[in-house]
């Protein structure tokens, strides 16, 4: 019989970098989940309006909420910094994403590739070369920080239980945050910066969302939503949440 034609057959680029691109998608679709478990614990949801929520804001507002909320959070500050620290490195990992999501490649040999898209600001064309171990290392590192924010969130949730969750935790060990994709309109792009030249988070002024962000993000939120531990509404009516343009159904009264 007959072997089936291999697929596809037109060129696409090296075999094992075309895959290790195909690892990373899949590796994010995870790092997402374990974001969204972060995320309801730090702001006070349930998973599953969390789940619900987050593909409705991008990832920017996404990383205010949390930095946000997570100052008003009275919780070890060594957890703190443990989440505070997931954020910086998922942030790094989901620009990292995006750029090679984006990109367009040419193969340089069957070890390194060339990747290169439009520049938003601009419109011109930014490119990095990378290799095959590098590519492999960006999916390898998400998958790492999926395992940390699920860690993480599990952490969060000791917290109310006695005895709770005390420091230091043999488990509960800091990554070293993941290296930038550097992409530059240079024939030969700068050298990628290490972990320690990875610009750190300093607090700005309150998030502004876009008015086409905002004209989305009118929500109806039940309030059997809301975590227990949040009184509620108060939440989304002094915190973070606030400027979401968040909506309740009409309280019942207690005769009803």
């Amino acid at each position: 019989m007959a072997e089936p034609p291999a697929w596809p057959s037109y060129r696409i680029g090296p075999h094992d970098s075309v895959f290790a691109l195909g690892v990373v998608s899949v590796n994010y679709a995870s790092l997402e989940f374990a974001l969204s478990g972060v995320f309801a614990n730090v702001i006070g949801l349930t998973d599953d309006f969390s789940r619900a929520l987050l593909p409705k804001i991008g990832n920017e507002d996404r990383i205010t909420l949390l930095r946000q909320a997570l100052c008003g959070r009275d919780w070890p500050a060594d957890l703190k910094d443990h989440i505070t620290h997931f954020i910086d490195g998922f942030k790094i990992l989901a620009e990292n994403r995006n750029q090679l999501m984006h990109s367009n490649m040419a193969a340089v040999t069957e070890e390194r590739i060339a990747l290169y898209k439009s520049n938003r600001r601009d419109g011109k064309t930014i490119l990095t070369q990378i290799n095959l171990a590098d590519l492999r290392q960006v999916a390898d590192e998400m998958m790492a920080y999926y395992d940390y924010g699920s860690m993480i969130s599990n952490v969060i949730t000791l917290l109310s239980y006695p005895g709770g969750w005390h420091p230091p935790d043999p488990l509960l060990a800091k990554l070293p945050l993941p290296r930038k994709l550097e992409y530059s309109s240079l024939p030969n792009p700068a050298s990628q910066k290490t972990a320690a030249q990875t610009e750190k988070f300093s607090p700005g002024p309150p998030m502004t969302l876009g008015s086409a962000a905002a004209a989305k993000l009118v929500l109806m939120v039940p309030t059997n939503e809301i975590s227990p531990e949040v009184p509620k509404k108060k939440l989304y009516e002094t915190g973070p949440l606030s400027r979401l343009k968040v909506k309740f159904p009409p309280e019942q009264s207690e005769n009803t």
